[in-house]
């Protein structure tokens, strides 16, 4: 279970990166990334609720990672209301929704990283 944790952890990281540098791209030049944008945030959806379920479940003892889950949770929710009450956001804040998700994933990631590592700055 904590490989498949690890590994989900991984590909909402990596969906979620590219997604963000998809956008950018496409706000800078003249093409059209939907495609490719598309695919992203579905991988990207698809293992943030995996990973949000697994993260309750393999993580229960440790507080300090359930209490940032739920709080995403609570933002998913959130939106999705909105989204279901057709109440206007502004798009800024799904690229805001995109960045947490990279940086909450990253920590995730690298955690067992740093674990490992003892990182000496001096």
């Amino acid at each position: 279970m904590k490989q498949i944790v690890r590994l989900l952890h991984l590909i909402v990281l990596i969906s979620t990166t590219i997604l963000i540098a998809l956008i950018f791209y496409k706000g800078m030049g003249e093409k059209s990334y939907d495609v490719a944008i598309g695919i992203a945030v579905s991988i990207m959806d698809f293992g943030f609720i995996m990973s949000t379920v697994l993260n309750f479940i393999y993580f229960k003892k440790n507080k300090y990672i359930v209490g940032w889950t739920i709080f995403s949770s609570i933002l998913i929710v959130i939106g999705l209301v909105l989204k279901e009450l057709e109440i206007p956001y502004p798009q800024v804040s799904l690229l805001f929704w995109d960045f947490y998700l990279m940086y909450w994933y990253g920590y995730l990631v690298m955690t067992k990283q740093w674990k490992r590592k003892s990182i000496n700055f001096s």
